[in-house]
């Protein structure tokens, strides 16, 4: 026999040795020893790269090749796997800029084994790189993909079609044994393991296959050749050994069940890349981590396909299928048919699509954006706090600890001012998705809450970002944005006309903030990136003077400013100083302000009715008060924030006679202290109340005992703890397991057992005792192929169901379709089914709740709505009733303990709401 010869290239990066078969007859292309000559497969380097005798292949420069080449090596994959790595690199774009890394993309093509290397992977990066080679546009990109695929014209005939490969190494015979379709090859591989009787380790299999060692498997030479043919994909002589794996679990399936159902035993059959319900023990004995499921197929049985090993003739099987109970319903996202199977009490039941009979109400709202907002904390005429979140507005009452909101923004609020009269609020948005999330500017009466105009929906392409009304001499009278394009462009708006009087070009670079003169009607400030401007409004045009700073220092931000009582202009800056910008001109007074008054940024001044300027730190989170004498002095007086407290964003003063002063904070808080009575030493003490708007911290999921007496706390970094619910004492923290980050929590109804979903893709049960002073480790549940987000435990403590954060199916035996459910958390299952709308792609529902009455269901989705529907919920065209308050994503709802409120958790906007259910009128 006469083996090929063998070259070495550049592949990858890589010196690989490939067989050369050129000049070799075909009819010595036979036999596997051929086929798999041992050890010339290893991708192991053999010198340095670039060595003269390593043929280089040449780099791709035009189009027309790299499509050609991709379609190439796209020819032996299905377009569901390239929908797959479509949906993988957008779960790996996190911050939702469109955009990945280079070795992200190279991980999911090797994870998928698309084999796309070398010059083709380097132009292929190339093409869709954006940010001088930092990133990959991913969508743009997979639909390349899916373009490329396309021309090549790829069919599958079925889910299972074998893809007929042409390899030079097999002989004529093997060529049409490799020719025979997947159904027919399993089914070979069925009866075999069936009449041998005996199992198959397909862990064990795939451990082998990755230490390249012999494995003892009970299958003939001649269909252990069958299948490796099948799986030399590119005919190289290497075999796909994760796909083999998972083609010989599917058959080990049914013959597992045909072996059971002989010696009539319990039918217990493990299925990979499917999520289960784990059957746990009680409390008092060893859990297991036994796992239940059903496989999906097109026909009505749960096993048996078309050319299925198992004979229909079988008693025992008859007797499976007649047992079978109700047809399942079918629900197709992304499409993937998902087969649910009614409960005994749900079969024939009438149920309404109606909306239910309660509704939501908007009752408190958690949080304050002071992460990326600037100038949005003030009080009005009434005492009333005033600030944003998300799409809400928010008037806090703070003695009396009531709230009002106003709600009829579309998308994230960005930008607030208060106009003279105390009453008068202009607010405006980012641009969302959709023609009824435009950008715009929104004025109205905080009083009534009511619209009194809104301005720009049609002028307004990206975010205002920054508002001010001119001053009370003028009534008002004025209102000037800027737009967050790409030249900031600053506008002045006749409001009460709502009439554009004129715009220009702010600045090339970001502008952070604008205000009026409070002498002069028709001028304002605005400052940004290494920038100060100042603007005269003259005959209904504006002309702009740029500020003129010192040779010797240029900050990189001026991200603050105020106006003294005398007129001068103050400004504060990432360098940590303060400056003076004299009444009447653009030149900085470098000797009236001060260099080092913070040690970070000053994001932060307020001018106080007697001329004492307080400025707030961004880095050091202190406030310090500065004297004019007429330079700036410092009164030695200041406030400290506490350690966790991560910057001063904004300051607010209630009234001169009240000596109350707001403090907002980068970390989303706003903090209370008070001012002394002569104004001129104004704060006191060195701590502040804080007023419970909003805190961030590495807290990732929580859970409550069932009897209220503790908290089970997950984080971000892995581990948990379990705190006292009553005095916040620790009663237990494992800092190092789960060793990744938590993603859901939740107690046993009993409370003698806490199950917690890892980013490892696993789930730890946990047995308490000692009052939960003491916790072992007493499952740990493998199998998922993502995290898991979802954890519901049935009413006797013995089932656990889980949901991966990807999605995947939770599927139910028909002998579990009768258990009862202590909560319902997953998003999949019968009496959730019309939660999903029309074309919904198996991501849009992130979380879902059940009231304790069990006559609620509740969602959050992808577009900012909560959802509260009639449970159960099966009918597809069930309608619910929609509120909105979330600018985005909505993570996470659930309902309190007496049905009464709902909450609900948002993602990017970082906001908790709380919801009154309410008979509807």
């Amino acid at each position: 026999m006469t083996s090929p010869r063998f070259v070495t290239k550049i592949v990858g990066g890589k010196l690989v040795t490939v067989p050369d078969y050129r000049g070799l007859p075909s009819s010595r292309h036979s036999g596997l020893s051929a086929t798999y000559p041992r050890g010339k497969y290893d991708p192991s380097p053999t010198s340095k790269i670039g060595g003269t005798s390593y043929p280089v292949l040449p780099p791709i420069s035009e189009d027309s090749q790299l499509a050609q080449k991709v379609a190439d090596a796209l020819k032996n994959v299905s377009k569901q796997k390239l929908l797959d790595v479509k949906h993988k690199l957008s779960l790996l774009d996190k911050d939702r800029s469109g955009r990945i890394t280079t070795e992200e993309l190279r991980q999911v093509l090797l994870y998928y084994h698309i084999l796309i290397l070398g010059p083709t992977l380097t132009a292929l990066v190339k093409k869709f790189e954006v940010d001088n080679g930092l990133g990959v546009l991913h969508e743009p990109l997979a639909r390349y993909l899916l373009d490329c695929h396309a021309s090549e014209g790829w069919q599958a005939k079925t889910k299972l079609s074998a893809v007929g490969l042409s390899n030079p190494v097999l002989s004529s015979t093997t060529q049409s044994a490799s020719g025979k379709n997947d159904a027919q090859l399993l089914l070979e591989v069925e009866n075999e393991l069936m009449q041998d009787n005996g199992s198959l380790d397909s862990n064990e299999l795939r451990t082998s296959y990755q230490n390249y060692d012999k494995t003892n498997v009970h299958l003939s030479r001649s269909l252990l050749e069958k299948l490796l043919v099948r799986f030399d994909t590119e005919g190289r002589g290497r075999v796909n050994w994760t796909d083999m794996s998972r083609f010989l679990e599917k058959a080990m399936s049914v013959a597992a069940l045909g072996n059971s159902l002989r010696s009539e035993e319990k039918l217990s059959i493990k299925n990979y890349g499917r999520t289960s319900a784990a059957v746990v023990k009680k409390h008092d004995s060893n859990l297991t981590t036994t796992t239940e499921t059903q496989t999906s197929s097109d026909h009505r049985a749960r096993f048996p396909r078309k050319h299925s090993g198992l004979k229909h003739n079988d008693n025992n099987f008859k007797r499976t299928l007649e047992d079978k109970g109700p047809n399942p319903e079918v629900l197709t996202l992304r499409g993937r048919n998902i087969y649910l199977y009614p409960p005994d009490e749900y079969v024939g039941m009438d149920t309404s699509p109606q909306p239910p009979e309660e509704k939501l109400q908007l009752e408190w709202v958690y949080g304050y954006r002071g992460r990326d907002c600037r100038n949005n904390l003030f009080v009005l005429s009434t005492g009333e706090l005033i600030y944003f979140t998300a799409a809400v507005v928010v008037l806090y009452d703070v003695p009396n600890h009531k709230q009002r909101h106003y709600t009829q923004h579309t998308d994230d609020v960005k930008s607030l001012c208060v106009h003279p009269d105390g009453v008068t609020i202009a607010t405006g948005q980012v641009k969302g998705h959709g023609d009824d999330a435009r950008s715009h500017i929104r004025i109205w009466d905080s009083n009534s809450l009511e619209t009194i105009c809104v301005i720009g929906l049609d002028y307004f392409k990206d975010a205002v970002f920054a508002l001010a009304f001119s001053n009370k001499r003028s009534q008002g009278e004025y209102l000037a944005s800027v737009e967050d394009n790409e030249y900031h462009t600053v506008t002045v708006w006749d409001w009460k006309r709502k009439r554009k009087i004129t715009s220009a070009r702010g600045n090339m670079d970001q502008v952070l903030a604008v205000s009026f003169s409070p002498f002069e009607s028709h001028q304002f400030v605005t400052c940004g990136k290494q920038h100060v401007s100042f603007w005269e409004l003259e005959e209904n045009k504006l002309k702009q003077a740029r500020g003129r700073m010192s040779k010797n220092r240029r900050p990189k931000y001026v991200s603050c400013i105020a106006f003294s009582t005398n007129g001068d202009v103050i400004t504060g800056d990432t360098d940590g100083a303060i400056s003076v910008w004299p009444e009447e001109s653009n030149q900085v007074a470098e000797e009236l302000g001060v260099r080092n008054a913070h040690s970070g940024p000053v994001y932060a001044l307020l001018v106080l009715p007697n001329g004492v300027i307080l400025s707030g730190g961004g880095g050091e989170s202190t406030v310090r008060a500065w004297s004019r004498t007429p330079r700036l002095v410092p009164t030695n007086v200041e406030l400290k924030m506490p350690l966790e407290v991560s910057g001063v964003r904004c300051l607010a003063l209630e009234t001169a006679e009240t000596h109350k002063l707001y403090i907002g904070t980068v970390d989303n808080n706003i903090w209370c202290t008070s001012l002394n009575s002569s104004l001129e030493s104004p704060l006191v003490g060195a701590g502040g109340r804080l007023v419970k708007i909003m805190e961030t911290s590495e807290m990732r999921a929580a859970a409550f005992h069932p009897d209220g007496s503790s908290i089970a706390v997950g984080f971000k970094a892995g581990g948990w703890m379990l705190i006292n619910s009553s005095t916040g004492d620790t009663i237990f923290i494992r800092k190092s397991e789960p060793p990744e980050k938590i993603s859901e929590i939740q107690f046993s109804p009993d409370g003698s057992h806490v199950a917690l979903g890892c980013h490892d893709n696993d789930v730890y049960i946990y047995e308490l005792r000692t009052e939960g002073r003491s916790v072992s480790l007493k499952a740990r549940c493998k199998g998922h192929t993502s995290s898991v987000s979802h954890l519901d435990w049935s009413t006797d403590g013995e089932k656990l169901q889980r949901e991966p954060l990807q999605g995947e199916q939770i599927t139910q035996t028909e002998s579990m379709r009768n258990t009862e459910w202590a909560s319902h958390n997953c998003v999949l299952g019968y009496t959730v089914i019309g939660i999903w709308p029309d074309g919904a792609d198996g991501t849009d529902v992130n979380s879902v709740d059940r009231s304790s009455g069990k006559h609620l269901i509740a969602t959050g989705d992808d577009f900012g709505n909560v959802n509260l529907y009639r449970y159960p919920c099966v009918s597809k065209k069930a309608e619910p009733r929609i509120v909105q308050g979330h600018s985005a994503h909505v993570m996470n709802v659930r309902f309190l303990h007496d049905d009464t409120r709902l909450i609900s958790v948002g993602g990017r906007d970082a906001s908790t709401l709380q919801w009154r259910v309410v008979k509807s009128s």
